[in-house]
């Protein structure tokens, strides 16, 4: 308990920091990813076959590195199995919890099925895609179920958060076609042109549910404008200059003054998404419930270093996961090839 003139305040902690923040929103564009490649497989969408198994290798990667920044927020690792020993049907944690276990095995067999033997990855792809989903709507969910937490509570959250994983997941795959198309196995996929119009028209929808988003605050009396009063003055730098202009409209100006530069656009718009999470969970936090003082996360400088170590993991399985399911692949089929040449 601190003292502000005399009087006692109580300090309000933080209880979601910047790991969970790159949680939410690896998570997100993991979905985004598999539902592309899903389309593209499982469900027929031809123009973007290409991207089957990039997309796929892209979203195994990015789900697998989320939980490492999870679990090290929690500071006793061990304690997420509390949340399969003792499942709360009310609670979108609980739900979540278990959304996040199939969608991680679901993806980890279609992955490999797509290398194996693909006409038995279809359904795999689809619960993939479903659970997929499932798992962007429960991030917007957990928020948007809290009542105290004015900048959450809001039926706007969920469908902000599925929509800005999907902008993630086509930014990702925009960046990546140009300038890690080797890594990534997106060479020789050319769909600059599908990534343009697609992106253009995500980000203009984006535009608009954060629009929404701020006419609902400014129209719900004085803690709404308190709210709106805060992200244009404390939070201005992180909200209006990096999510809104650099990573909303001007990915838009540049896609639609330059149709080639997708990668560029593609980039700006994920950083447009991260810092959607990041001012919504933060924001969110902070302004205390009761009294006067905000007490911020503990530990954060090593928070920080946890985060850029689970982002360098994003980028090594990035880069081990598409050779090892080429190596698994190649082995099982000369094994194959092996067993018939036996007499």
């Amino acid at each position: 308990m601190d003292y502000v003139n005399g009087m006692a305040q109580l300090a309000h902690p933080s209880p979601f920091g910047i790991l969970v923040v790159l949680d939410f929103f690896l998570v997100a564009t993991s979905a985004g990813l598999v539902l592309i490649s899903a389309l593209s497989s499982a469900l027929g969408w031809d123009k973007f076959k290409g991207l089957a198994k990039p997309s796929a290798y892209l979203a195994l990667a990015t789900v697998l590195a989320g939980p490492i920044a999870l679990l090290a927020d929690l500071g006793h690792p061990l304690r997420f199995l509390n949340l399969f020993l003792h499942f709360n049907v009310r609670s979108a944690m609980s739900w979540g919890s278990y959304i996040l276990m199939v969608y991680t095995i679901s993806l980890g067999i279609y992955v490999w099925l797509l290398n194996q033997n693909p006409s038995k990855a279809k359904n795999w792809g689809i619960l993939s895609a479903v659970t997929g989903v499932a798992l962007a709507t429960y991030t917007g969910m957990l928020l948007a179920e809290a009542n105290s937490r004015f900048l959450w509570n809001s039926a706007l959250t969920p469908v902000l958060f599925i929509l800005s994983g999907w902008v993630s997941a086509w930014g990702v795959l925009a960046m990546c076609s140009q300038w890690f198309s080797g890594v990534t196995r997106l060479k020789g996929v050319v769909l600059e042109k599908y990534y343009r119009s697609i992106l253009l028209s995500l980000l203009f929808i984006e535009i608009i549910l954060v629009l929404s988003q701020l006419l609902v605050l400014a129209t719900n009396g004085t803690q709404g404008m308190a709210m709106l009063n805060y992200l244009f003055s404390n939070r201005q730098f992180t909200f209006l200059w990096v999510q809104i202009l650099l990573g909303m409209l001007f990915p838009a100006v540049i896609l639609c003054v330059r149709p080639g530069a997708v990668a560029v656009s593609g980039f700006l718009a994920v950083i447009g998404v991260f810092f959607i999470r990041y001012n919504m969970i933060m924001a969110g936090q902070e302004i205390p419930l009761t009294g006067r003082v905000f007490g911020y996360t503990e530990h954060e400088p090593l928070m920080w270093v946890i985060f850029f170590i689970a982002l360098m993991v994003v980028g090594f399985l990035i880069t081990v996961i598409p050779k090892a399911m080429e190596f698994f692949a190649k082995k099982s089929s000369g094994e194959g090839k092996s067993a018939n040449l036996l007499p």
